[in-house]
């Protein structure tokens, strides 16, 4: 029998470059906690229209040797039922792709958000502290003490994941510190709201704004990461 696992699926359009990258940030802050959480936690990436054939992207080997993350970049995946299915998170890197994937695969639509959504989602889930959601590694020992128990580990992580997807979307905001609706946002701000609620493809562009979205990412992706580390802790806390 396999040990659980609490899986997060990453997606953009190639997995050349955005969901590679989150990935790699992901593992390598569930790693620098503690043995537990890492092995509590199985991250990939694909591509809506990855080309499994395509080789590694120099822009993608480049943005990780800027972020200082040895991960092995490999083939890209392309996106299938059978992925999101056994994901526990899909994560998008635009508005429009999580939307693409929920009226692909209907059954898993609520697993579904984009990058800055879920990170708005857990914002609010978290009663919107006005110091944001973490970047870095919580202080003291806390929060991680509590996950010493893989089993017990897991289960808080699907907790968590259940309240964000069980939670009507028109009652949790959309980016993290704008405190309006997604009703109110697709309807005043739409063509703004769908340019700032994605991060865009920056393949094969200026050096300088491949390795600025690659921090983007890793901002982003770190503020997911410790944003749902900090409510499964919450939740955990408050169901003793």
């Amino acid at each position: 029998m396999s040990e659980p696992a609490f899986k997060t699926l990453f997606v953009c359009k190639g997995n050349l470059f955005r969901s590679v990258i989150a990935e790699a940030v992901f593992r390598h802050a569930a790693g620098a906690l503690n043995e537990t959480l890492a092995e509590s936690f199985i991250v990939s990436s694909c591509g809506i229209d990855a080309q499994n054939d395509r080789d590694v992207h120099p822009d993608c080997e480049a943005a990780l040797a800027h972020l200082q993350i040895d991960a092995p970049c490999q083939s890209p995946v392309k996106l299938s039922e059978a992925l999101v299915r056994e994901a526990d998170l899909v994560v998008a890197m635009t508005r429009q792709q999580s939307y693409l994937i929920a009226n692909l695969y209907l059954e898993h639509k609520e697993k579904c958000f984009s990058l800055l959504e879920i990170n708005g989602c857990i914002w609010t889930l978290l009663g919107c502290p006005e110091r944001g959601l973490a970047t870095d590694a919580p202080k003291g020992t806390f929060q991680i003490k509590r996950f010493n128990d893989r089993n017990q580990t897991v289960q808080a992580f699907l907790n968590a994941a259940e309240m964000l997807k069980r939670t009507p979307r028109e009652y949790m905001y959309p980016l993290e510190g704008v405190r309006i609706g997604v009703y109110e946002l697709m309807s005043r701000f739409s063509p703004c709201f769908n340019h700032v609620s994605a991060i865009q493809d920056p393949l094969c562009g200026p050096r300088d704004e491949v390795l600025s979205c690659a921090e983007q990412i890793r901002i982003e992706v770190r503020k997911f990461f410790y944003g749902l580390l900090e409510f499964a802790s919450r939740i955990s806390t408050e169901s003793r």
